[in-house]
């Protein structure tokens, strides 16, 4: 770090290739802290996704004890007509209007955070149009 000049002066300072060592260093420290942050970022995505998930189970199973099916109303086959597109979003007007959530959950219950729709079959064990007969079954698209 000192060097010795033909004037018997010592200049301090660093050299170009220290600095270039020390600035690939930082760099390189920074990449795995990027890697590591997007790691918790997915986790962090799927847990609201989770949450969110289980915020609609409860409140179609609730719809499902008053009226007796699940949403929309009259929609005897809502897996063979309702895949995952805009048509979730009459599944989250009727459960707005029957109170069991919050408009203000509108927006984060239509789609999940990857900006796929949600979407469940509801056949209830009733099997029509070549749909498989099963209960509450959610699908998510990561």
């Amino acid at each position: 770090m000192r060097r010795k000049m033909k004037n018997h002066k010592f200049l301090t300072g660093f050299t170009l290739i220290e600095l270039l060592v020390v600035i690939a260093m930082i760099g390189l420290l920074a990449s795995i802290v990027l890697v590591s942050l997007k790691g918790a970022v997915e986790k962090a995505k799927v847990g609201k996704v989770t949450a969110e998930i289980g915020q609609i189970i409860r409140a179609m199973q609730a719809y499902r004890e008053i009226y007796g099916e699940l949403p929309p109303r009259g929609d005897l086959c809502s897996a063979c007509s309702n895949p995952c597109n805009e048509t979730w979003k009459r599944v989250i007007d009727t459960l707005i209007e029957a109170d069991l959530i919050q408009e203000a959950a509108r927006s984060a219950l239509e789609k999940d955070v990857w900006g796929n729709y949600y979407c469940y079959d509801d056949n209830d064990n009733i099997c029509c149009g070549g749909c498989s007969p099963v209960s509450i079954q959610w699908v998510q698209i990561v």
